[in-house]
């Protein structure tokens, strides 16, 4: 019979329930499903002390999963919490239960303190979520309050850029990138819940990494949802800066179309530099480049991982500099890249330096067309 007070299942007026309890021995992952029953079940699982005053933790009327009128349902449960399973019938309807439970204790990963150190500049990763939980003080990846998450830990050989992804993963993955010793006290480095260039709901993202620097990354399901895992990891690095930095150390590029890369990460700027498109930089690399021939010349950071400024002079020495062009952010609103376009006379050494914005550091690409 249905009891006073009796919380509706799956919002089904039921009238034949049958009661259970049953106290999590380890948290973990819980399953709970009526499959064998012989009738169209419903399902519910609650805590609390009496019959008026439970909280729900799950309910399911069909198992649409497996297309049947049984029911199913799954929950991360605490050690030591009881619980309060209720079977009934949909409208009153009886006959034979089974009532099947099963419990996957979470991942070595779960929680941020133990995280799974990997090493390489070229790796993948294997294993799964299932069961994985939430610790307190988490931050959501994506702005997306996910529910199962796994940790790693990983130290950069060298400075470079890095491609973080998921690819291969059987479920809606979440992807973050941090730093930080606590897991309420992190600091976003990058994430990324959809990879929308491959049209995929796994996640893929790029960070550029300093050598020797330790980073947290998290895989976590999209409002919870939880798979296999594969994580791909690959690590580009970039030429070393120019010791110092600075006008000294140029760099002798040649061509009339050609793409430089590296990093500032550790460039400082000798006294007596110019300030650049208004910005006193921090961290600038220099480049000489005589034009083979004269007409329009671009140059522009595009594939930069940091807000760069941009400048090209002429001149023979730091202290007797002609500005050229200069610029910020090539299109203000859409990218802190930047980018001049000048005319160029064939001969004519022109001195090319790229900085970051209020001294910021990372990978450096320079185009020139």
């Amino acid at each position: 019979t249905r009891e006073r007070g009796e919380p509706y299942i799956a919002h089904n007026r039921g009238g034949k329930s049958i009661w259970y309890s049953w106290t999590a021995s380890a948290s973990g992952r819980v399953s709970i499903t009526t499959l064998g029953s012989n009738f169209d079940t419903l399902l519910g699982v609650y805590s609390g002390t009496s019959v008026a005053h439970l909280r729900t933790i799950a309910v399911n009327d069909d198992d649409r999963a497996n297309d049947t009128l049984t029911s199913a349902v799954s929950f991360n449960a605490v050690a030591g919490v009881t619980y309060h399973i209720a079977v009934d019938g949909d409208n009153g309807a009886s006959g034979q239960v089974v009532l099947n439970l099963s419990e996957a204790l979470p991942p070595a990963n779960d929680n941020f303190a133990n995280a799974d150190a990997l090493a390489g500049s070229s790796l993948t990763w294997t294993g799964s979520n299932v069961a994985a939980t939430r610790q307190w003080g988490e931050p959501y990846l994506a702005r997306n309050r996910g529910g199962a998450s796994i940790w790693f830990t990983w130290t950069a050989s060298a400075s470079g850029v890095v491609a973080l992804d998921t690819h291969g993963s059987n479920f809606d993955t979440l992807l973050g990138v941090y730093r930080g010793t606590t897991v309420n006290h992190l600091t976003m480095i990058a994430a990324n819940d959809d990879d929308l260039a491959n049209d995929t709901r796994t996640s893929a993202l790029t960070f550029t990494a300093q050598a020797g620097t330790t980073y947290d990354f998290a895989v976590d399901g999209y409002n919870g949802a939880q798979g296999s895992v594969v994580l791909n990891l690959n690590l580009t690095p970039a030429a070393a800066a120019p010791t110092g930095g600075g006008w000294a150390q140029a760099t002798d590029l040649s061509g009339r179309f050609l793409t430089w890369t590296g990093t500032n990460i550790g460039a400082t700027p000798p006294a007596g530099e110019p300030v650049v498109a208004g910005n006193a930089g921090g961290a600038p690399l220099w480049f000489n480049w005589t034009a083979p021939a004269s007409g329009t010349t671009y140059v522009d950071t595009f594939g930069s991982s940091f807000d760069t400024i941009l400048g090209v002079y002429s001149g023979n020495s730091v202290s007797s500099l002609h500005l050229v062009a200069a610029n910020d952010d090539a299109w203000p609103g859409y990218t802190l890249a930047s980018a001049v376009g000048f005319r160029a006379v064939a001969g004519t050494t022109y001195h090319i330096v790229v900085d970051g914005y209020n001294g910021a550091q990372g990978f450096v690409q320079l185009n020139l067309v």
